[in-house]
């Protein structure tokens, strides 16, 4: 099955609200409520430097959450009309380096999901 690419890079500033948008624009829409790769084809999402976005004073990372929420639930609310958007045929690909210089240790309840 042919692979369709999607590249998303994080900075320190990388806020949840433009990760979303950056997914969700390489994505088709299937149906009401359903989001994926084209048809016959396979998503990957490659998310360069994810442990880049700066910690919140709460210690919190929304763009990284937001991830965290796709892999564990499959999908993302929409930011408008609150609904449940289901997305399918995708897989989250991540890149990272070791915490220190601006870049911060990412949590186990996120990393649990990767190698």
């Amino acid at each position: 099955m042919p692979l369709h690419a999607v590249q998303v890079n994080f900075s320190a500033r990388t806020q949840s609200a433009a990760t979303q948008r950056a997914i969700e624009s390489r994505l088709e829409r299937k149906r009401a409520g359903l989001l994926g790769a084209p048809v016959g084809t396979h998503a990957v999402v490659m998310v360069d430097d994810v442990n880049l976005p700066e910690v919140e004073a709460t210690g919190a990372q929304p763009a990284i959450e937001l991830l965290r929420q796709l892999v564990d639930h499959g999908g993302l609310y929409d930011r408008k009309t609150w609904q449940w958007k289901e997305v399918a045929d995708t897989t989250l690909v991540l890149a990272a380096g070791l915490p220190g210089g601006g870049r911060h240790p990412l949590t186990q309840r996120f990393t649990r999901h990767f190698h």
